[in-house]
């Protein structure tokens, strides 16, 4: 697997987040603001989808950030969540593909975690041992 490779070559713990951690992330303000998208309110300043996408990825970044100072969590492509079975794995976001609904940081979906998609990245960050 993936994680466990990164370990072997690099001595760091690489995680994918849970759906619960990928929320938290995701919905910072929320806690406070109320919001709906990753970032705000308004889905045209902070994800990239199907009605500003032109059907495809953009570079990370090229829209604003969260409070958290972290890009594309609603749009771009949807990421991969650690939670699910072996068959379909969580994947929380939306992508450049997904409607407005699809971006907001309650929705979650699963796909086939043996299908690769153009649609569905990963995002990894580095577990505290």
């Amino acid at each position: 697997m993936l994680l466990a490779r990164l370990f072997h070559l690099t001595g760091i713990v690489f995680d994918l987040p849970s759906e619960e951690e990928w929320e938290y992330a995701a919905g910072y303000k929320k806690w406070v603001g109320g919001y709906k998208y990753a970032g705000g309110d308004v889905a045209d300043e902070f994800a990239v989808y199907v009605n500003n996408s032109g059907n495809s990825k953009r570079s990370v970044g090229t829209l604003s950030p969260n409070a958290l100072e972290i890009y594309d969590l609603s749009g771009n492509v949807s990421e991969w969540c650690r939670d699910g079975n072996e068959r379909k794995k969580r994947i929380r976001g939306g992508s450049f593909r997904s409607s407005e609904k699809e971006l907001t940081i309650t929705y979650s979906d699963a796909a086939s975690a043996d299908v690769g998609s153009p649609t569905i990245g990963l995002r990894l960050y580095i577990r505290k041992k």
